[in-house]
């Protein structure tokens, strides 16, 4: 986790300068960068396209304890997850595949949600998790903190 957390806060790349948050790193005016260790190395290239796969997955790839996507970090998770998915998208993964690491990486963060997700759509759809569309689950629908919420609400309206 730390590793990407540091690849993502320190690589200097579009997505953490167009964060909102990017504005409370600061500026150093004397070189014009953010405050040093935010965005101000250059540690990964990213072609054209590669940066568009980096940039729609992160916008769509959300975490529970937040909410926000990975487009926004603003915890541990949210730079760790910016970091795969730049990482990967540097390599030429697929969206898919982006998504499906994503989605493993955030079980291990937040795996009582994902088990809830898996027993969601077991439920709903009759679905075992290895035919659940990740793009989905890494949405706002199920890995923001109110998808997760309204995920639990539906589990326990179904007996469980």
């Amino acid at each position: 986790m730390y590793v990407l957390w540091a690849l993502a806060k320190h690589n200097d790349n579009q997505i953490i300068h167009d964060s909102p948050f990017a504005d409370s790193f600061g500026t150093d005016y004397d070189i014009g960068v953010g405050r040093p260790g935010y965005g101000d190395t250059k540690l990964l290239t990213l072609t054209p396209e590669q940066q568009a796969v980096a940039k729609n997955v992160a916008e769509n790839s959300y975490r529970p304890c937040c909410g926000q996507p990975a487009s926004k970090p603003d915890c541990s998770h949210g730079y760790s997850a910016l970091g795969l998915i730049q990482l990967m998208a540097s390599e030429g993964f697929s969206e898919k595949e982006i998504y499906d690491a994503f989605v493993k990486f955030n079980t291990f963060w937040f795996p009582a949600n994902y088990i809830k997700d898996a027993l969601y759509f077991k439920v709903t759809e009759n679905k075992s998790w290895d035919q659940v569309d990740k793009q989905l689950v890494a949405g706002p629908q199920f890995s923001s903190s109110s998808g997760a919420q309204q995920v639990a609400a539906a589990l326990q309206n179904a007996g469980f």
